[in-house]
């Protein structure tokens, strides 16, 4: 009998373990850094903290939008943590860590060689979006849990058919009503159960039960649709909003989809969110990637990498899913296993030519990918500012505002300070005037001077008004001080703080 205690670990599992042990420690700290909440943040985050389980079933406020499942289980954590972000971050923490549970043991079956496993499990460690989103107040991180969960329980072999088909049905109807992308990635599965079925098992004996789990899925999502999606209030305006954003893939216009193909690869290198040298190699292991699959004729692998991709493109045709950094965060996971490929065929085409190569050193790339995420990791860039911005400024106003002044918040900064209003966080006797929300207003209305259309309030009162700012956003800010100069009005005080500015103007 084999003795695992004298097994001797090596280079390659003892990099595995470290770079399991770095990617649970990077989203905790993010998460324990607590920054600030951000603009579409804390109107989810009202929503939840003020709405009971039978209101979150109806249509959010702020025109809103989140999967039902993953409103119950936030609004849970939000009392079982009252009055502070923590609660409503726990879930996304969660889903991230077991996100990449399930990666890991992805790669593990789809590759055996140790060299690429490290590797990419070290674009996945290393990624900023997905530390990011590991603790936003939003599904997107709900949605990277239900494509590599789905996938997992997909590949994975079980000692009875029936049994990998009960527990497909029951995650795959949990996952409609916890994820927006579900559908896609249920079709991506199902494609792949029906390739295994016919071609890899050829076997026809369980394709009742097959049939049998995608009319559940079908039945599910058709309750949830008619329930939650069918004549949603938010519909037309949130279509309104990604077109404007480029959301959507044109169907009738060469020189729209061209703009839009532009602005789509944009997003992905975005999204693929690592210093510009890593970026390169990403898209040279994408094209090797490809190639080897297709050359390979690793179809179920395909199934598995393409099909999210080119559903997502194909429906964004059809106004149904918006092309857009957040949203496409769930590909990540599809893209780093088209990497994996890459680097698999690479290493193998090397080993061939070169046999006395050792691709130990390779070990240490993750050291490089620690050295430039430090370089510029989430929490000392937008988050570092965010959280010395916001909290610090509302702090501010806190200490330096009297009752028979008046603070103008500007309206991309509004549910942030009522949200931390309201969960107690500061305590402002000052009137505050939050001003009419414009998120939706076209992007040329904004540019033409839109802003300038929204300040009747303004306008309205006298005395002392503190004018409360996110940095500059879309110049809107500079537009306006600008404005209220040229009108004569005085400018007693200036308060810059990161991402929030705050100016005390008299108007007599």
């Amino acid at each position: 009998m084999f003795d695992y205690r004298h097994k001797k670990l090596t280079v390659e599992q003892l990099t595995i373990t470290i770079l399991l042990g770095i990617g649970i420690l990077l989203p905790l700290i993010q998460f324990l850094y607590n920054r600030s909440l951000l603009h579409d943040e804390a109107l989810l985050a009202l929503n939840i903290i003020h709405k009971d389980y039978f209101e979150l079933l109806k249509p959010l406020d702020y025109y809103q939008v989140a999967p039902i499942l993953f409103l119950m289980i936030e609004k849970f954590f939000s009392t079982l943590i009252p009055n502070s972000e923590y609660g409503l971050r726990l879930l996304p923490l969660l889903s991230y860590w077991v996100s990449f549970f399930f990666f890991y043991k992805i790669i593990k079956k789809l590759f055996y060689n140790k060299i690429t496993i490290i590797l990419t499990l070290a674009f996945f460690v290393f990624n900023h979006y997905l530390i990011y989103y590991s603790s936003e107040v939003k599904q997107y991180m709900f949605d990277v849990l239900t494509y590599t969960s789905i996938v997992y329980f997909t590949l994975e072999n079980y000692r009875k058919e029936q049994t990998k088909l009960y527990i497909l049905g029951i995650i795959g109807t949990l996952a409609i009503f916890f994820s927006n992308v579900a559908p896609i990635v249920l079709s991506t599965a199902g494609l792949y159960l029906l390739y295994e079925q016919f071609f890899i098992k050829k076997q026809k004996n369980n394709l009742a039960g097959l049939m049998a789990v995608f009319i559940i899925w079908l039945l599910a999502f058709s309750v949830y649709y008619y329930l939650f999606i069918l004549n949603h209030p938010s519909k037309e305006l949130m279509d309104r909003w990604w077109s404007t954003q480029l959301g959507f893939l044109p169907l009738n216009s060469w020189h729209d989809f061209i703009r839009f193909v532009n602005n789509a690869s944009r997003i992905f290198l975005m999204v693929l969110s690592y210093p510009i040298i890593f970026r390169v190699i990403i898209i040279v292991l994408l094209i090797v990637g490809i190639f080897s699959i297709i050359r390979g004729k690793q179809i179920g692998i395909a199934i598995f990498t393409f099909t999210p991709t080119i559903l997502h493109l194909l429906l964004s045709g059809f106004h149904l899913y918006p092309v857009y950094h957040r949203l496409i965060l769930y590909l990540v996971p599809s893209i780093l296993l088209i990497c994996a490929a890459g680097f698999n065929y690479m290493l193998i085409w090397l080993s061939s030519r070169f046999k006395s190569l050792n691709f130990k050193f390779l070990c240490f790339t993750p050291i490089l990918f620690l050295f430039l995420l430090f370089y510029d990791f989430p929490i000392q860039s937008s988050a570092s500012n965010n959280i010395s911005g916001i909290k610090r400024s509302m702090k501010y106003l806190e200490k330096n505002a009297s009752n028979d002044e008046t603070i103008y918040v500007y309206w991309i900064q509004g549910p942030p300070f009522k949200y931390y209003q309201d969960i107690g966080f500061i305590n402002i006797q000052t009137p505050v005037i939050i001003s009419r929300d414009a998120l939706f207003i076209s992007l040329a209305e904004q540019k033409s001077g839109y802003t300038f259309n929204d300040l009747e309030a303004l306008y309205k009162t006298h005395g002392k008004v503190w004018l409360y700012f996110e940095d500059n956003y879309m110049d809107q800010k500079e537009r306006l001080i600008h404005h209220l100069d040229s009108l004569g009005f005085e400018k007693i005080k200036e308060y810059r703080s990161g991402i929030s500015d705050i100016f005390l103007y008299d108007f007599k």
